[in-house]
């Protein structure tokens, strides 16, 4: 059975629904914090006890946010376009130049999401004396 949560991790989760899930933020606000890193330390460990997980998605899809959802905004980024004010409307107006930053912070996503930014790991044996040169040649044989 699930456990219930505080009264804080309940105020969290009302936050970091409500600010557009934000969890540094969400924290300050339900925790007795003014420091950002701190925040960002209680809001790691929320988002990674189950209990407050699952009450998050549970209150995003009443909101009307599922992960189907998640996946078209994050598809449509990958094709964004830069807008334009219009003078003469007076209105903003979507223009066919690439809007590079949105899309790089879609792509960011997408690696953040599915663990492709995680270091590539490398298991090296040795046995005897290394020297300073060994160091550079082994430097240069790891990075290809």
């Amino acid at each position: 059975m699930a456990r219930k949560l505080t009264k804080k991790q309940r105020h969290f989760v009302t936050e970091y629904v409500e600010n557009g899930e934000n969890g540094t933020e969400a924290a300050l606000a339900a925790y007795d914090t003014d420091d950002r890193q701190n925040a960002a330390n209680i809001a790691s460990q929320n988002l990674k006890n189950p209990t407050v997980a699952s009450k998050i998605e549970i209150a995003l899809e009443k909101k009307g946010v599922t992960l189907d959802k998640v996946a078209e905004r994050i598809n449509e980024s990958l094709d964004a376009t830069k807008w334009a004010y219009d003078r003469e409307s007076a209105d903003y107006l979507k223009t066919e130049a690439p809007d590079f930053g949105a899309r790089q912070k879609g792509i960011d996503t997408v690696v953040k999401i599915v663990g492709a930014n995680a270091p590539k790991k490398t298991q090296i044996e040795f046995q005897g004396v290394l020297a300073v040169g060994d160091i550079e040649e082994i430097r240069k044989a790891l990075q290809g």
